[in-house]
């Protein structure tokens, strides 16, 4: 169920931060109010059908295509965790996915990997002006309207001292629950620590052993980062154990604009 960000029948407050989808044409917005106690929403944009996530542990939201090649699938909150981290069910073959991956880890789809859809974590006010249209969800269709208490709206939104469940590797290069925003290009995986992109503002990154400069512009509260081919990336928020148990790989960015 959603309703109209033109009236005031969702409740939303301009501060309310939202998990905001712009596909298909079509934009929306999740009360992470809503998702912090889901955790998981089965929607659909057009004919496509995808899964909205997000997990209050390793502070990740993340949104899926819910197809495996020619095959829709719905999923379930499994109700167990992988690394500090939301872990899935889809109700088609009960295989188990890797919420900050999109990657299954058990089952019949093992090693399979679900498209990400560009999402972003954001105050309702700043998605709002950018997408003036947008509806907001407000409910389900079998239990009806969602009603926030001051319990639902507090949850997820309070940063943790460290990891609440064991993750398997800690890096000691960031604080545990430091907040980064990540990305991938050119098969790498790749992260900035928040400090970072607040005081880089609309500034350019240059990145060892890539060729140009990211652009990195947070154009009225929404972050964007663009890669140096002119491609607008796709980017996931989390706690620093949380991205660094999923690419232990990956690098961090700290480099200051130019």
């Amino acid at each position: 169920m959603f309703g109209s960000g033109e009236t005031d029948a969702t409740g939303l407050l301009d501060e309310d931060l939202v998990v905001g989808v712009y596909f298909g044409g079509a934009a929306r917005a999740y009360p992470l109010w809503i998702l912090g106690s889901r955790e998981i929403v089965n929607d659909r944009f057009g004919n496509d059908a995808v899964c909205v996530t997000y997990c209050p542990l390793s502070a990740s939201a993340v949104v899926f295509l819910s197809r495996v090649g020619n095959r829709s699938l719905t999923f379930g909150n499994e109700g167990a965790l992988y690394e500090c981290n939301l872990v899935l069910y889809d109700r088609q073959t009960h295989s188990l996915w890797y919420q900050l991956r999109g990657s299954a880890i058990a089952g019949d789809y093992k090693n399979a990997r679900l498209l990400i859809v560009p999402a972003v974590v954001a105050r309702w006010a700043d998605w709002r002006t950018r997408y003036p249209g947008s509806t907001i969800l407000v409910g389900d269709q079998q239990g009806g309207r969602f009603f926030k208490t001051r319990d639902s709206a507090a949850t997820g939104l309070r940063d943790a001292a460290g990891p609440m469940a064991p993750v398997s590797r800690m890096d000691p290069r960031l604080a545990p629950t430091q907040r980064v925003v990540g990305f991938h290009y050119q098969g790498r995986d790749l992260c900035f620590p928040m400090a970072v992109v607040d005081r880089l503002s609309d500034g350019q990154v240059v990145i060892a052993g890539i060729q140009g400069a990211f652009a990195v512009r947070q154009a009225g509260g929404i972050l964007d980062v663009v890669g140096p081919d002119g491609s607008a990336l796709t980017t996931i928020g989390a706690y620093w154990f949380a991205w660094h148990a999923a690419f232990p790989a990956g690098d961090v960015i700290t480099n200051q604009s130019r």
